[in-house]
């Protein structure tokens, strides 16, 4: 039973990071770091922070590091700005978001039934890991829509799945 749930969570996650590679790939480079307005993220800077989120997530949920309780949302975006900032390249951010991704499969693949059956804390509180489990997955999903309707901000309107 702990397995099957483990594959559909790994399932989940690499449809929501696939989302997120192909709405990079199919973004045009003049449109690359195009943003709807000063404060918001291009295309690219999503991609970007999703790699650097997953991978943040991944090292709090699996203990090698402390979650960060009390840390403000904007004291957050400023980190993930920064760490954002060190990329330059397509290229950079697509071998970010593999890395990131190959680092949370390893961590589902090795959850046992009680760690899952347990909590985690994303610096947000205690939840169910079963509800951490799909946090991340969510996270790019989100962010992937995101990317998706910059697209269409610009004119892009051909649907991809």
């Amino acid at each position: 039973m702990i397995e099957e749930y483990i594959q559909n969570a790994i399932t989940f996650y690499t449809r929501a990071s696939g989302r997120v590679e192909q709405c990079l790939s199919t973004t045009p480079d003049e449109r690359l770091h195009w943003s709807p307005s000063e404060s918001a993220r291009s295309p690219f800077a999503i991609a970007a922070h999703c790699g650097f989120a997953v991978s943040a997530m991944t090292k709090t949920l699996s203990g090698a590091v402390p979650p960060r309780d009390g840390v403000s949302t904007a004291h957050m975006d400023e980190w993930l700005r920064e760490q954002e900032s060190r990329v330059t390249t397509r290229e950079q951010v697509i071998a970010a978001l593999h890395e990131a991704n190959s680092e949370h499969v390893a961590w589902l693949k090795s959850l046992t039934p009680e760690v899952v059956e347990g909590t985690a804390n994303l610096g947000l509180g205690a939840m169910p890991m079963k509800l951490a489990v799909h946090i991340v997955a969510g996270h790019l999903h989100d962010h992937a829509a995101q990317m998706e309707y910059i697209q269409t901000i610009y004119g892009d309107r051909e649907w991809r799945m």
